[in-house]
């Protein structure tokens, strides 16, 4: 075997760069998910980078913060406070009507 080269059953020597690189790659896709919803992203890019089959499905399915919510035309709902769309006239989550928003989002 070649110093530093890796051989696998297909006879093929892989370098290990070319690993830390694929492995360092991959962690940045559910890093940046999870940026996306407001968590660390440096806390989800190592986790993503040593367990990435784990890492990305739970990515996906984490809740977005709610600060994060506020510039996405979202709002809450005066009653169950869940957030509904800024055009929303009834709620999705209690069915109570909701009251006109404001240009900044909040109800009057």
């Amino acid at each position: 075997m070649v110093a530093g080269l890796a051989r696998y059953s297909t006879g093929v020597q892989v370098n290990p760069i070319i690993w830390i690189v694929a492995v360092i790659a991959l962690g940045i896709i559910p890093g940046a998910i999870a940026q996306s919803k407001g968590e660390s992203f440096v806390f989800w890019w190592l986790f993503g980078a040593l367990l990435f089959i784990v890492a990305l499905p739970l990515s996906l399915m984490i809740k977005p913060k709610p600060h994060t919510m506020v510039g996405t035309g979202m709002r809450r709902c005066p009653y169950c406070a869940e957030y509904v769309q800024q055009a929303a006239i009834v709620c999705r989550f209690c069915g109570r009507d909701l009251p006109p928003a404001t240009i900044e989002g909040q109800v009057t």
